[in-house]
């Protein structure tokens, strides 16, 4: 198996989602790297709100939206 292995995994309702958890890993590092550590921290952030909210969202697609935000960033403070 390779990094950019495609998964099928459970969604909203009985909706199934793919996945490549290692293409998404990725691409959160590189955004992270290029702004010096601050995408993570963001992502951690966004978790802590819907912990708090009550948000019916997952983890990984707050991760995902943050690093996608990033990619377009020239800094994030």
């Amino acid at each position: 198996m390779g990094d950019d292995d495609v998964f099928w995994i459970p969604g909203p309702g009985d909706q199934w989602v793919e996945s490549a958890p290692g293409a998404h890993l990725r691409f959160v590092n590189e955004q992270n790297d290029r702004l010096n550590k601050r995408v993570k921290p963001l992502a951690r952030l966004l978790k802590a709100w819907k912990v708090y909210a009550g948000a019916p969202v997952s983890s990984t697609y707050l991760e995902m939206r943050a690093a996608e935000y990033a990619q377009s960033e020239k800094t994030i403070l």
